[in-house]
């Protein structure tokens, strides 16, 4: 992360932290067998969904 914080913009770095819990939860559901119910599935696809909007108007922001 701190990594990366210095070669990408700083609302970038921050609005990707969104998606640290959707990677650990699908880690856990892969290699641990955690139960996910559907619900959580659901809710992570629209926090993703919500992220890639962020990011696809802001990068639409900075071409124009």
């Amino acid at each position: 992360m701190n990594w990366s914080l210095v070669r990408i913009p700083s609302w970038l770095g921050s609005t990707m932290t969104l998606a640290i819990p959707i990677t650990s939860t699908l880690m856990a559901w892969a290699f641990l067998r955690d139960q996910v119910s559907l619900w959580q599935f659901v809710g992570m696809a629209v926090v993703m969904f919500a992220v890639s909007a962020v990011v696809l108007d802001q990068s639409r922001t900075k071409l124009t």
